[in-house]
């Protein structure tokens, strides 16, 4: 869907050299490789490079005004992101975003590229910036939810995508991402109700075809009552072993969120990584 971004993770100084990632491993450095040449997707992860908040707004002097990005930085920005060279994106936008802080597509990509770099509350806060700006910017809604969802707070991400749905019931990904945050809550009712409007907007579509077999397997949970982190596990494990790697995450989820260890989240994370959900795979790492 246009607009959607895959995001990843590291940390930018305006004026400095890239400060060296804060995860690392061959994991981290697989998924790296793995999006720096991707062009617009959907939320994702995986960059080793650092991102300072915005500065403040300044007022402007003929230096700076000679140094001040051009007027299409964001163009420029997005550019550079899909080249793999983020810390120069991000220090294009910081020096835009200084003489044009009501940019509300500047602060947008800059939530990309803290995304990107795995701090997902900057990435929040700046989504949230461009969304007062421009209540309307869905690509900045669908980041803000992935990133809360990835972040392990469904619970807040539900609106958002509740409110894609309203927007454009034509949008199968959020409908999904209901389904997701719904069922890791165990809120069973929602999550069939989504579950049967995919299905039913998408017949014999991937989306239609996956929404079928979760309402099979969440029917059977609300059925069934409480589950045990066990019984949780158990399940993710099998389906990760049958390769539905986003499946398996849905219900490893539920186990890290029930009874959260490191082991769990490092599960959870393998499971994203194979249903290439690598901004939820370097938040589960990171936990």
């Amino acid at each position: 869907m246009p607009g959607r971004v895959a995001l990843n993770g590291g940390r930018f100084g305006v004026a400095s050299a890239p400060a060296p990632p804060r995860c690392g491993g061959s994991v981290f450095k697989r998924i790296s490789r793995r999006w720096a040449a991707l062009p617009t997707a959907v939320l994702g992860c995986a960059a080793a490079v650092a991102l300072a908040a915005p500065p403040a707004p300044a007022p402007p002097t003929p230096a700076r005004a000679a140094a001040a990005a051009p007027a299409d930085a964001v163009d420029q920005a997005v550019a550079l992101r899909q080249r793999g060279q983020l810390a120069e994106a991000a220090r294009l936008l910081l020096a835009w975003l200084v003489d044009h802080p009501e940019d509300a597509r500047a602060r947008h990509e800059l939530g990309t590229l803290y995304a990107l770099n795995g701090q997902l509350r900057d990435a929040e806060d700046q989504f949230q910036q461009a969304l007062v700006r421009q209540p309307g910017l869905r690509a900045a809604r669908w980041n803000l939810a992935e990133t809360l969802r990835a972040d392990e707070r469904c619970g807040e991400a539900l609106p958002h995508y509740g409110r894609l749905t309203d927007d454009d019931a034509r949008d199968g990904p959020a409908y999904k991402g209901q389904v997701l945050c719904n069922a890791i809550l165990g809120r069973w009712a929602p999550a069939l109700a989504a579950c049967d409007q995919l299905a039913k907007r998408f017949p014999g579509t991937s989306l239609g075809t996956w929404a079928e077999a979760q309402r099979t397997r969440i029917a059977e949970l609300a059925a069934g009552g409480a589950l045990t982190v066990g019984q949780m596990e158990a399940e993710g494990k099998q389906l990760f072993g049958e390769k539905r790697y986003a499946d398996a995450a849905v219900w490893l989820a539920m186990a890290a969120l029930t009874e959260p260890t490191a082991d769990r989240h490092y599960r959870l994370a393998m499971a994203y990584l194979g249903a290439q959900d690598l901004m939820a795979c370097q938040a589960a790492l990171a936990r």
